[in-house]
């Protein structure tokens, strides 16, 4: 298999920095050790292509079950280091292409219609792509301040309506002649 990934990141004059991730991937193609004829190391690596295939395969049924309804399930992306290094691309925040290519030559007609399988499973998975800001150090502080005003605001109309209550509520203060309220903070 080979992997090219390639990270962006875009900083705007407001220090709110947008990332992204493309990953490129060409994927091996089963080996059929009766047709390749392979041994010793090429054999090992034959079996390796395949495993990491059948974890692909696996979790890719998966997603595609779980895009189908409302049903959760439990993806096995550490069973392999493909599919660990897909999970964002495979069932994270992204979108997703795939191109698959197949050989129109008779001896590879199971190879041929395992791939549009393959295919046909993948394009059933759905993602949700959605635009991920992280906000600067000054930009949170402004809206940690913002929060603290509206809760000091907020909890001085609560106790102010807690002691209208309380005078409300007593037959003895009732007379509200003198009663001041409380001054919010604008």
């Amino acid at each position: 298999h080979s992997v090219l990934s390639i990270f962006l990141v875009q900083t705007d004059e407001k220090g709110v920095k947008r990332s992204s991730q493309l990953n490129l991937v060409d994927l091996a193609g089963s080996e059929r050790l009766d047709k390749t004829g392979a041994s010793g190391i090429t054999q090992k690596q034959g079996a390796l292509i395949n495993l990491s295939l059948s974890s692909l395969s696996l979790v890719i049924s998966l997603l595609a079950e779980a895009s189908g309804g409302d049903k959760k399930v439990v993806v096995p992306y550490r069973n392999s280091k493909l599919t660990r290094l897909l999970q964002t691309s495979l069932g994270g925040n992204s979108k997703t292409g795939l191109s698959i290519h197949i050989s129109p030559h008779a001896d590879n007609i199971d190879e041929s219609i395992s791939t549009c399988e393959f295919g046909k499973r993948a394009k059933m998975i759905k993602t949700n792509a959605k635009l991920v800001v992280k906000k600067s150090v000054s930009q949170l502080e402004q809206e940690i301040e913002a929060i603290s005003k509206e809760f000091a605001f907020l909890k001085a109309a609560f106790e102010q309506l807690t002691a209208a209550k309380s005078l409300i509520k007593n037959p003895q203060l009732r007379d509200v002649t003198n009663f001041v309220p409380i001054k919010l903070p604008s």
